[in-house]
């Protein structure tokens, strides 16, 4: 693992991914406004290449099947685990995903939570607003570990998808899992607090950093390449991103790591 360079926007974003201290950070560097395009090999074909194949098969709860937790829980099905997926509306989660109609902000919804072996919180906010990131990511948060020890129910480990946004340099310092976090936001503050909460928590948990997530229906910055938009010589805007796949791809590794005996942080 690598530490990354900062740019000069208000979001870092990391180039390399590494598990330390329960953080796993992914993605790139970060940029403030129109960035600089780079390439990266895919993350997701080299971790699921690193780890020899696990024949322990698992039953993972996965709280939120956005775009990232649906793809993740249709691969765990395919290769043989069982997957449930908590979502308010069960009318778009795919076979062969079980589905839990529940809502992690309202605490009488999760009192039957089902037995697991692990959890993988994975949730966009219903609102991109201090309130709906404070309800959706630490409310929420809160209410999910006080239903599962009120239920004595134990996953073997947390997996926490947070984001880069929890750290606030932007002046080209260098920034790894160690580096200080102290976001100006109201997003990365809310899943700061989140990691906050599942550190004070006894069940082991991992917190996974990603950043500028791009693929289906993340076009952003493909749009800005068609148009013709590029980035300015001076000051470096520093702009690679992660696409969908291999942030599904890094959850399977990890998965497969501790199922099959290793240590995470």
């Amino acid at each position: 693992a690598y530490p990354l360079k900062a740019g000069h926007g208000d979001l870092i974003q990391a180039a390399q991914w590494r598990i330390c201290h329960g953080v796993v950070l992914t993605g790139v560097t970060s940029g403030r406004g129109r960035a600089r395009l780079q390439s990266f090999p895919s993350l997701a074909g080299g971790c699921r290449q690193s780890v020899k194949e696990v024949n322990i098969m698992a039953t993972v709860l996965l709280v939120g099947c956005g775009d990232i937790g649906t793809q993740l829980g249709l691969e765990l099905c395919q290769a043989g685990h069982s997957c449930i997926g908590l979502k308010r509306h069960l009318n778009q989660l795919p076979a062969p995903i079980q589905g839990l109609c529940a809502d992690v902000t309202d605490p009488a919804s999760l009192r039957a939570l089902p037995q697991h072996d692990y959890l993988v919180y994975s949730l966009v906010p219903a609102t991109f607003s201090a309130e709906g990131y404070q309800r959706a990511y630490v409310e929420g948060l809160a209410n999910l570990l006080q239903a599962l020890e009120q239920q004595q129910l134990a996953p073997k480990r947390i997996f926490y998808v947070s984001s880069s946004a929890v750290y606030h340099q932007c002046n080209g310092e260098w920034v790894d899992d160690q580096s200080p976090t102290e976001p100006s936001s109201f997003s990365g503050q809310a899943m700061l607090d989140a990691e906050a909460l599942l550190r004070q928590s006894p069940l082991p948990s991992t917190a996974v950093r990603f950043s500028g997530i791009y693929g289906p229906g993340r076009e952003r910055l493909l749009s800005w390449v068609r148009q013709g938009v590029g980035a300015q010589a001076d000051p470096v805007h520093y702009g690679n991103r992660i696409h969908r796949d291999d942030c599904v791809g890094v959850l399977r590794f990890l998965i497969d790591k501790d199922l099959a005996g290793h240590q995470l942080a």
